[in-house]
């Protein structure tokens, strides 16, 4: 699943672009619900925000059950 993220970046608080992808998985995290790890696809910067995109997948069969083929 993707989402596209908004980054507001008003007071320059972003030193770098690793502030910003952080930022980006932990708001991930809170918008799929989930604590496994959010990839970054993209990141497109413009003046004073970030449009990030990012993806989870949710590894739905381990969590209904389904044996690895047993």
């Amino acid at each position: 699943m993707l989402k596209a993220l908004v980054i507001h970046d008003d007071q320059h608080k972003f030193s770098d672009l690793g502030d910003v992808i952080s930022v980006a998985r932990a708001e991930g995290q809170k918008l799929f619900h989930t604590s496994e790890k959010v990839k970054v696809i993209r990141i497109f910067e413009c003046d004073n925000y970030y449009v990030v995109v990012v993806s989870f997948e949710c590894g739905c069969s381990e969590a209904a059950g389904v044996s690895g083929g047993k």
